[in-house]
């Protein structure tokens, strides 16, 4: 083999790994979609002009995530309708906290060469460590109350949904 088919072999190898580790961690968090097994997004319409927008991540999906993503489904909402602003009027925290208990048990066996420190002799070998640590899986989620506008309303914010919908979609590299 070349050297120079080495380094290029090797190139790939190194932006190979680079892309599967960025898939491995993009793939976890909750994607953009319709609700399904209790994650995802979902709307009702309230009134002519009102609509209840979810989100619900799962314990990969950050907290900024869930708000954007019911911030992006709200724009859509709005303009599936025929708008092109909305104001949220009202914000519910939906997420959900849960604590459990993970149990790490290892088999540990001598070290060789630690009998030098005297503690060695002691220690009866193998044998059984195991370790409870409380965890929280934590799902974030939110709910939002919109009324959409066909204008600019004058006394109070809006967004336009057009813009912020672009935006968010080039954020999250949603077509």
């Amino acid at each position: 083999m070349k050297k120079h088919d080495f380094h290029e072999a090797l190139r790939f190898l190194r932006r190979a790994t680079a892309l599967l580790i960025s898939l491995l961690l993009c793939a976890c968090a909750t994607k953009y979609r319709p609700s399904k097994s209790g994650s995802g997004y979902s709307s009702a319409q309230l009134s002519s002009n009102e609509f209840m927008v979810r989100f619900h991540g799962n314990a990969d999906t950050s907290l900024e995530r869930a708000y954007d993503f019911a911030l992006l489904r709200s724009a859509e909402v709005t303009r599936q309708n025929g708008f092109r602003y909305f104001s949220v009027l009202d914000v519910t925290n939906a997420s959900s906290a849960k604590r459990y208990t993970r149990v790490y048990r290892t088999l540990s066996a001598p070290v060789p060469g630690a009998q030098d420190f005297g503690w060695y002799d002691y220690i009866p070998a193998p044998y059984t460590v195991e370790v409870q640590q409380p965890e929280i899986y934590y799902q974030p989620g939110t709910v939002f109350r919109i009324r959409c506008f066909s204008d600019r309303p004058d006394r109070q914010f809006a967004y336009d949904a057009a813009a912020l919908e672009g935006s968010l979609r080039r954020k999250y590299k949603i077509r």
